[in-house]
């Protein structure tokens, strides 16, 4: 939107960031799902080769996966924590918005 001045330009600029927190939810949300996606995927090769005697030459591969796994899960977590944080900054545009314009319908915040 162009920069104008007054209540139009606010305007403008709360709709911008609408869809700038639009965009960033969006992706953290499907950050979110993949690194908890391969957090699983690491687990589950973990259990499998605990599930297993495990010989000497197989301990340094097992401890690497179980980091590999322990990694994965912090990284999962930190994905879910950017999406909900994310999330509650596009709530906050969305707030901004019905400011500006307190009859606006959440169908018409989500197709401009």
């Amino acid at each position: 939107a162009e920069p104008d001045k007054g209540t139009a330009g606010e305007m403008a600029e709360a709709m911008d960031a609408l869809d700038d927190a639009e965009k960033i939810a969006g992706e953290a949300e499907k950050e979110s799902i993949k690194a908890r996606k391969i957090a699983k995927s690491a687990r589950a090769k973990l259990l499998e080769l605990e599930s297993k005697p495990i010989s000497e030459e197989e301990k340094d591969r097992f401890l690497k996966l179980r980091s590999e796994a322990d990694q994965a899960d912090k990284e999962a977590e930190k994905a879910f924590r950017q999406a909900v944080k994310a999330k509650a900054r596009l709530e906050d545009a969305v707030k901004k918005v019905k400011d500006f314009k307190p009859d606006v319908d959440k169908k018409e915040l989500e197709n401009p």
